[in-house]
């Protein structure tokens, strides 16, 4: 079960600095089922490629009061930047780059 954070957090609210503990358990227990999820796929196709993409990252430092316009760099790259991890067989690797974006992730698949 992976509900640590507390249902005000779960619903939208903005984050706070104590709420930063909530999120890192409910981030280890995610992390546990998708380590799982990739260990079934991998026995039953392990040619299989694997996608793992985030939409977002946290916003732990964002001042959420000020326009975006006043953001600072690194409150947009943490906010903006994504997690994305992709598991290939060794004959697909090489057109892996770490900075495909998620458009060429896309077009890496369907090739």
């Amino acid at each position: 079960n992976c509900n640590a954070l507390p249902t005000a957090v779960r619903e939208g609210a903005h984050w706070d600095p104590g709420m930063k503990r909530y999120y890192i358990e409910e981030l280890q227990c995610v992390n546990k089922m998708v380590m799982r999820f990739v260990a079934e796929v991998e026995k039953y196709d392990p040619d299989a490629i694997i996608v793992i993409h985030g939409d977002h990252g946290p916003a732990f430092t964002v001042k959420w009061h000020k326009p975006y316009a006043a953001w600072t760099n690194a409150e947009v790259r943490e906010r903006f930047g994504i997690f994305m991890a992709i598991r290939a067989p060794n004959a697909c690797r090489s057109w892996i780059y770490p900075s495909m974006s998620p458009v060429n992730t896309m077009r890496f698949i369907f090739a």
